[in-house]
């Protein structure tokens, strides 16, 4: 019984482990795709930028997702917040082995005369 019982706790700790591990992998992945579409966005010039308003996918470089792009998906939402300047939110959503949907963001403020740092937020 005792023996049972150190099994079962070992082996609920192990399956907790494994999901912690797979939910650090999903989060570092979608922070890779963002974060190489925020440096593609960088070398991009304004009126091209500025073109790209409103709420669009993103295909993320391939040599990130490596097979994994059917359960990643990638939006881009370009808004004005004022004149010379635009928002651009990154989204990126999956779903984890339990079924459960996680989403990632990365906001950035783009000017006509340079551009601000960008930060996270996760849901």
């Amino acid at each position: 019984m005792i023996l049972g019982i150190v099994l079962a706790t070992a082996f609920t700790g192990m399956k907790q482990g494994f999901y912690l591990l797979e939910s650090a992998r999903d989060n570092t992945l979608a922070s890779q795709v963002m974060q190489g579409e925020m440096e593609n966005l960088r070398t991009t010039n304004w009126d091209t930028i500025d073109a790209l308003k409103g709420t669009s996918d993103f295909a993320p470089d391939s040599d990130i997702l490596s097979g994994q792009d059917e359960s990643y998906t990638s939006q881009r939402v370009i808004t004005s917040t004022k004149v010379g300047q635009l928002e651009v939110v990154l989204n990126v959503t999956w779903t984890d082995s339990r079924g459960i949907s996680h989403t990632n963001n990365y906001v950035s403020y783009f000017t006509k005369d340079g551009l601000n740092d960008f930060y996270t937020r996760t849901f």
